[in-house]
């Protein structure tokens, strides 16, 4: 048996990039839109329900995480860990990240100038990924700011030490391609979204994971990423269902 109590909500701690935090697109009006770690929050699956923190921040890269997720790790110790990585590392290493951070306004204070500032730096934004896709369809392809074999060793050793630290059971999520809007699309970056999921796969296997087929998900949706990158409202309410009942599943393994 499972030391988790019976009827007791399963704790999950999902960690991941700006995926798990933007919706985009259209918005019900007067209607919450929520991400899919707070549709899951609110699921129940045959009785089973679910205790959700969302770690993740824009940007993120599973580098980020060895150190200080792993501390959030040892503090909570989740039935479950829920890894969404995989598509921020396959973006081209051109453009430095902190300018990237910079430009998006992610730490941003409104005022009206300061509006005018980020609109402005919004555009810059757009005009530098553009420049940056030209530039990278003449690059290696392992020119991307997480070479597939350095993300594959972090993301073993990631889960490596959320076992030795939690023992969580660990969901990896697979990382979907992006498409048009997306300004630095092209054909390197999709060969790199498949070579990243192939090592999602080995790592999975290596250590016991159970793979969450989020790109699977994302192509059977019809056109789920209004911005080429980011989930619609539609799209995070699928994934929140289709994730509780593949963690109501693992529950179940657990107690079994």
């Amino acid at each position: 048996m499972s030391d988790r109590e019976e009827g007791r909500p399963l704790s999950v701690a999902v960690f991941g990039a700006s995926v798990t935090l933007l919706v985009t697109g259209p918005r019900p009006e007067g209607q919450p839109y929520p991400t899919y770690p707070a549709v899951l929050a609110r699921q129940n699956v045959d009785g089973q329900r679910f205790d959700v923190t969302n770690d993740s921040r824009i940007y993120g890269m599973v580098k980020d995480y060895v150190g200080i997720g792993l501390t959030a790790v040892a503090q909570q110790r989740p039935d479950v860990v829920v890894l969404q990585f995989g598509l921020g590392e396959t973006f081209p290493r051109i453009v430095p990240r902190r300018l990237v951070m910079h430009l998006l306004g992610t730490r941003r204070h409104s005022s009206r100038m300061r509006d005018k500032y980020w609109r402005r730096t919004r555009r810059l934004l757009m005009t530098l990924h553009a420049i940056e896709r030209r530039i990278d369809a003449r690059l290696p392809v392992g020119w991307s700011r997480m070479p597939v074999r350095r993300f594959e060793s972090e993301l073993d050793l990631l889960c490596q030490r959320i076992r030795e630290q939690s023992g969580s059971r660990i969901v990896l999520m697979t990382a979907y391609p992006p498409a048009p809007p997306t300004p630095f699309l092209n054909p390197k970056l999709l060969r790199r979204i498949d070579a990243v999921n192939a090592a999602i796969l080995r790592v999975a296997a290596t250590n016991g994971a159970t793979v969450f087929p989020l790109d699977d998900i994302v192509a059977a949706h019809g056109a789920p990423l209004p911005d080429g990158l980011h989930m619609s409202v539609d799209l995070h309410r699928v994934v929140g269902e289709e994730l509780a009942g593949c963690l109501a599943r693992v529950a179940l393994r657990q107690v079994a």
